[in-house]
């Protein structure tokens, strides 16, 4: 992708369109905060009821929602009538994995299960492989589960990464924490990563990250006019930057001491999430046992990544700093700990920032003269100005709307519950 034109001139940066509000977009088969959609009645509660209060008949609430696309119940005072959720016709044992496949496998899931929201109504249940999943895209609904699930949440899992954590005996960070040991860390992270103003914490190692990675592209640009090997860079950097944020303004004494091996975590990173999402439409403990290419691949990539964190924490740690390690450690999150937690938030930061902002990157370069604009509004402001900037956060938005980076929410509910018109089990469940 030559991006030398359109992202390092002295004038150039963007806005996708005129009106790039997040608030206004409904992403079907997305839970993510600020999606909305057409109000529509999903409560049975709600449809039990009239304008002014007072019980409907059965009869007048299927003439009101017989226009639907998917099952609807009618609710009299005194029972509930709950319905089969839609489902598409699969095989067994497969489900729909080869319609899943066919339609592009994970890279286009989250089209997949749009095309089966159009199909099916927002609540619709999917066997894909080892994997059935009840797929949810109600905004009524997403109130209600979150309201379900408790105060300690439980979200879904790769199962390639917990079998991974089995065999190698990990223990790793809050992603992998569930009940009273996630709301301990949980409450600590709390007080550090949700202060009134946290970019104080992060603003000033941030800038010094990004400021490097301009002057590398620019000696780049001199050299070839192309910046090359662009998704691996991006990693990179958001290591980096979350390196930065972990050590402050120690980071730039000692960046070339703890940064020797940055390019190979890059790249390793990129590889571990692009093998985890191929073994996410097999099972995984199949794949193990029969030593399936892709099974191997993952885990040498994972003994890799693993391999460089974990030795570059307890470095850090050593040589202390004043950003977000030495603020946790100070709330009382012991050094065996925060190896764990710090490691996860390296592997994690790598994937999702790298990867939205190269989506970003591309929408910049394909709108030239809202980068001008977007420019203008960024030249002149200071860095705390900068992330209040209206323009800025709806270009966010608006990428993360068209390409998102983490499409789906997860969660396993702890009992059973009704959502839509169905009896929910849990909203995850593998065989």
């Amino acid at each position: 992708m030559n991006l030398a034109q359109n992202i390092l001139k002295s004038g150039k940066s963007v806005s996708l369109s005129s009106n790039v509000i997040a608030l206004k977009y409904n992403v079907p088969g997305c839970g993510y905060a600020g999606a909305s959609q057409t109000s529509r009645i999903d409560d049975l509660s709600d449809i039990s009821k009239s304008t002014d209060g007072g019980n409907r008949s059965k009869i007048e609430i299927t003439e009101k929602l017989r226009d639907r696309n998917y099952g609807t119940v009618a609710v009299a005072t005194s029972e509930s009538i709950l319905q089969e959720m839609p489902e598409p016709r699969g095989i067994p044992v497969f489900g729909t994995l080869f319609s899943f496949i066919l339609s592009g496998g994970p890279k286009k899931q989250h089209e997949y299960v749009d095309k089966r929201h159009k199909e099916l109504g927002p609540v619709y249940k999917e066997r894909i492989g080892p994997t059935t999943a009840v797929f949810v895209n109600s905004i009524h609904e997403f109130r209600k589960i979150f309201r379900l699930e408790g105060s300690t949440p439980k979200h879904f899992l790769p199962e390639a990464w917990t079998l991974y954590n089995e065999i190698r005996k990990c223990r790793r960070g809050l992603l992998f924490m569930n009940g009273e040991e996630w709301v301990y860390f949980r409450k600590i992270l709390n007080k550090v990563m949700l202060l009134p103003d946290p970019t104080n914490l992060m603003i000033a190692p941030c800038q010094e990250v990004a400021i490097e990675l301009k002057r590398k592209w620019q000696k780049q640009i001199k050299t070839n006019n192309i910046i090359s090997n662009l998704q691996v860079q991006l990693y990179q950097w958001s290591i980096e930057a979350m390196m930065a944020t972990l050590m402050g303004s120690y980071w730039y004494s000692y960046k070339h001491q703890l940064s020797r091996d940055f390019e190979i975590l890059a790249e390793t990173l990129h590889e571990i999430f692009e093998y985890s999402a191929k073994l996410s439409i097999i099972p995984v403990k199949l794949a193990m046992n029969l030593r399936l290419p892709v099974w191997k691949k993952f885990v040498a990539s994972a003994d890799t990544a693993f391999e460089i964190v974990r030795m570059l924490v307890p470095e850090m740690a050593k040589l202390g700093g004043n950003g977000l390690l030495k603020k946790m450690m100070d709330e009382g999150i012991r050094a065996e700990d925060a190896i764990c937690i710090v490691t996860d938030f390296i592997l994690a930061a790598g994937d999702t920032t790298a990867t939205t902002l190269q989506w970003i990157l591309l929408l910049l370069c394909n709108h030239p003269e809202k980068q001008e604009e977007l420019f203008k509004h960024l030249k002149d402001l200071s860095q705390e100005d900068i992330l209040r900037l209206p323009l800025l956060k709806g270009i966010i938005k608006e990428s993360l709307r068209l390409y998102p980076i983490a499409p789906f929410i997860s969660r396993y509910l702890p009992e059973d519950s009704v959502i839509g018109i169905t009896c929910l089990i849990t909203l995850f469940e593998r065989s």
